[in-house]
């Protein structure tokens, strides 16, 4: 962790890391696939056993890839951090062959990530289905956010011998970042830092605070360990001469409450369902703006729950109240902006 606070400290003194710029040009197609809420009934038939025994060893895997609509070859291969060592079936990637996905919901797509529950279970698929809300929440917070799309996905193990009976679960695939970069007009960087006064101001405090009610820690505006570029959990754009955070991952939140998932030890919560705000210090009106603005998107966020299908009701009782206790704490904003000032970096 000491490393962790070194890396914080360069970053208040604004340091900004030399760095390159990868452009996306407005030639880039739409992804249909993000352009529907509804569930994509989705089979993949291949080698999943042999993908999950070797999922380390970077290897792609033919699979067969089948919708109402269309059916193609695909290469898939395990990917992921954190997951990709605890789960039974990581998270993974997509990749179409470009001739055989035009015209279909894939269109437009070279490759997907696409997560699925890390473990057997219902919790593990439930974990799944709160991840997919977190991403949700935050494209009713802000329009500059990764859009997701809901699977329902039955694994044909083509290599299994003995009959077995095909694995069907929930699953979600993110939006690829070259797709959501010209989707918004952006310019996707990647840099070793940043400094924290180059970011939108309106933007950040909507993540601060978003990342709040999801109860997420997992996240920063430093270079992880072992990565070359920043930030942790997140990616940085240029839209309008303007830099922005955009979040993802969260498996670790306290809106999943993973089995696996827990608190930095450095920090003053014992459980990832403690909230604990994390964002930096900056204008109370600008904070304010961001809670209000939050507060007004209640309703469509609460029902965007509802709505939810795969999920046990339980388990959309236990979420709903893990949400609306953000709300009532939001009711008094004065309370809930002071704990933000007391606690901000």
């Amino acid at each position: 962790m000491a490393m962790f606070y070194r890396k914080l400290e360069h970053l208040k003194c604004g340091f900004l890391a030399v760095f390159s710029a990868m452009y996306f040009t407005t030639t880039t197609h739409a992804a249909p696939l993000f352009d529907g809420n509804s569930i994509l009934e989705m089979e993949l038939h291949g080698p999943r056993q042999e993908l999950v025994k070797k999922r380390k060893q970077e290897n792609d895997w033919p699979f067969r890839l089948i919708t109402d609509a269309s059916a193609q070859n695909v290469q898939i291969r395990a990917r992921g951090n954190s997951r990709l060592r605890i789960c039974k079936l990581p998270p993974l990637r997509v990749e179409f062959d470009g001739v055989e996905n035009q015209q279909t919901a894939f269109d437009g797509l070279k490759k997907l990530k696409l997560v699925v529950p890390c473990r057997n279970g219902e919790a593990a698929q439930s974990n799944v289905l709160e991840e997919y809300l977190a991403y949700r929440i935050f494209n009713f917070i802000s329009e500059n956010s990764y859009r997701v799309r809901l699977f329902r996905v039955t694994f044909v193990d083509a290599m299994e011998r003995k009959k077995a009976e095909n694995e069907v679960v929930f699953g979600f695939a993110i939006e690829p970042r070259q797709i959501f970069a010209d989707r918004v007009g952006a310019n996707a960087v990647d840099v070793s830092g940043v400094s924290v006064a180059s970011l939108n101001r309106q933007h950040m405090a909507k993540v601060y605070i978003f990342q709040y009610l999801i109860g997420n820690t997992d996240w920063s505006l430093v270079t992880a360990d072992g990565d070359d570029v920043c930030c942790h959990n997140g990616e940085l754009v240029d839209i309008n001469s303007e830099r922005f955070y955009i979040p993802y991952d969260f498996d670790l939140s306290g809106i999943v409450n993973a089995s696996y998932a827990y608190p930095d030890a450095s920090l003053s919560i014992s459980k990832v369902t403690r909230r604990l705000y994390r964002g930096f210090c900056m204008q109370r009106e600008e904070l304010q703006t961001a809670l209000t603005d939050i507060n007004d998107k209640k309703s469509d966020i609460l029902q965007e729950l509802s709505a939810l299908s795969g999920m046990e009701e339980k388990e959309k009782t236990k979420t709903r109240k893990f949400l609306e206790a953000f709300f009532e704490q939001a009711e008094n904003e004065t309370k809930l902006l002071d704990n933000f000032e007391r606690r901000c970096l």
